[in-house]
């Protein structure tokens, strides 16, 4: 591999986008400031989304985008029919009773796993001497979602809406991180723009705020919309639009960060990265080759403007799946696929090396077993992104506090919180710090949970993430939200700083 010199890298140099949401802070920072000049991640705001842009030049969709009367199966006494249709952004299938007025129900194509066709549920072979199986196809959904079972009035009606929705899926699976954040610019945009003129005044901006979870001072507010508005038509546009955004999505954490690191304060040299991932992320000797790989992977380049990053050799073929005696959402089945998140989901999870042994093990003394090491783990809880609304009410903003749960052997159970952010689920900004000593590692398991702060009633639950102790990374790190069934929260995320180190005197 060549490895470019300080001075080549310095001429090499590259800008950093702030948003790019993925859980090491190194790829963070590689794009950093990128979005801040023209071959950046958000350019311009399409007038459509790129699952809109798709469905315009595909005959099924077109006809999905039409709609259709499918019968919805729950059991064998209960089918009903449903007016199914998909939206105008490609992205969102609407579906009610002709009898409920205007209520009526949404899910994403993006929250659907696979298509089945024929009788592949209990519910659809309950029913198979009723409705043949080219009329039935079932949605599974990721996560703890029901399947959605359905059957059409003709065969060739059910096959446009499995390739239809199949091809959705694997539209939405192919899109690039530029197409993912565009997508998401839009479908807010959307949301905001009341009247569907392609502009959003500053009553606009302000509802669109509270939607994000935004309570932003009206005064504040203004002053972003008047530095946007560069047309001073009062409205903001398209491009005028994202230069919003970017001005609201400013992270001034990761900046920090950056600058801690860099001589300049817009650049990072190879040998600055590398330091970077030595203090910070404690990679060690690999510092340098892993400096490279990223340099290589995020620089700006037109050579790599449409490459491929996925290593598409390398998949598991999955073979066996593991039944468990229950599926209600909780912590029990965040615990369960935090434990089995080891090894990308794949394989089985072997016990500790002292459970496998002839030497008994008492987890009660855990002090007592060979090797014995008790570990301190210090968690600064930084910042947040994009935290869900529990309350969809329009004027709802959430207070969100993090709480940092560790399960294990007696002596490791513990929880701790930071206080809560009043107004603020779009960024709030916490920088504390949580210590906990954890004496078996190897069995513990770290759940991060945030919450929206209630100070009558029960906090109500926004997110969680659980991973194994001996999975986590030190320095900093993204952590992805999961929603109360499973499913990944787009672009929620927590930001920490984590230390590991062994405790030098006895607890």
């Amino acid at each position: 591999m060549d490895v470019h010199t300080d001075q080549e890298v310095g001429r090499e140099s590259f800008y950093l986008c702030h948003y790019y949401s993925i859980i090491c802070i190194t790829a963070i920072i590689f794009v950093f400031f990128f979005a801040g000049n023209s071959h950046g991640h958000v350019s311009r705001l399409a007038m459509e989304s790129p699952q809109s842009l798709f469905a315009q030049g595909d005959e099924d969709l077109q006809v999905m985008k039409a709609g259709a009367m499918l019968r919805k199966v729950k059991s064998r006494s209960w089918k009903k029919q449903r007016h199914f249709r998909l939206q105008e952004d490609g992205q969102t299938i609407w579906y009610k009773s002709r009898w409920a007025g205007t209520g009526h129900s949404t899910f994403s194509v993006a929250d659907v796993d696979v298509v089945r066709e024929g009788h592949q549920s209990e519910i659809l072979l309950s029913i198979a001497d009723e409705f043949p199986a080219d009329l039935c196809f079932t949605l599974v959904f990721r996560g703890r979602r029901s399947n959605l079972d359905l059957v059409a009035e003709s065969p060739s009606e059910a096959q446009v809406w499995i390739r239809g929705v199949r091809k959705l899926i694997q539209n939405t699976k192919s899109m690039n991180d530029k197409e993912r954040l565009d997508q998401w610019i839009w479908d807010w945009f959307q949301k905001a723009d009341k009247n569907k003129d392609g502009r959003m005044n500053f009553k606009e901006v302000r509802t669109l705020l509270k939607m994000m979870n935004v309570d932003m001072n009206e005064e504040y507010t203004l002053r972003l919309f008047t530095m946007a508005d560069n047309s001073e038509s009062g409205c903001l546009e398209n491009e005028e639009f994202v230069q919003f955004y970017k001005m609201l999505t400013e992270r001034e954490d990761v900046w920090r960060v950056f600058q801690d690191y860099s001589r300049d304060g817009q650049i990072l040299t190879l040998a600055e990265l590398e330091d970077f991932l030595k203090q910070e992320q404690q990679e060690g000797e690999r510092s340098l080759e892993h400096a490279q790989e990223l340099i290589d992977r995020y620089e700006p380049s037109e050579n790599g403007k449409d490459h491929c990053a996925t290593v598409k050799e390398k998949v598991y073929c999955p073979k066996w799946q593991v039944a468990l005696n229950f599926q209600t959402a909780g912590p029990e089945m965040d615990l369960n696929d935090g434990l089995f998140s080891q090894n990308g989901c794949c394989g089985y999870v072997l016990k500790p090396d002292f459970m496998r042994n002839d030497d008994s093990f008492d987890p009660e003394r855990p002090q007592d077993r060979n090797g014995y090491t008790s570990l301190r783990l210090s968690i600064q809880v930084i910042s947040g992104q994009q935290l869900p609304k529990v309350n969809h009410k329009e004027g709802s903003i959430v207070d969100p506090l993090v709480r940092v749960e560790i399960y294990g052997v007696f002596q490791d159970q513990a929880k701790q919180e930071t206080s809560y952010i009043d107004n603020n689920g779009f960024n709030p900004l916490w920088n504390e710090t949580l210590n906990f000593i954890v004496h078996v590692p190897e069995l513990a398991l770290v759940r991060f949970v945030v919450e929206d702060y209630d100070k009558s009633s029960r906090n109500d639950f926004m997110g969680q993430f659980t991973v194994p102790f001996t999975c986590i990374q030190p320095g900093y790190r993204h952590i992805h939200l999961l929603s109360k069934d499973g499913t990944a929260i787009p672009l929620s995320s927590l930001f920490v700083n984590i230390k590991i180190s062994e405790l030098t005197t006895e607890v």
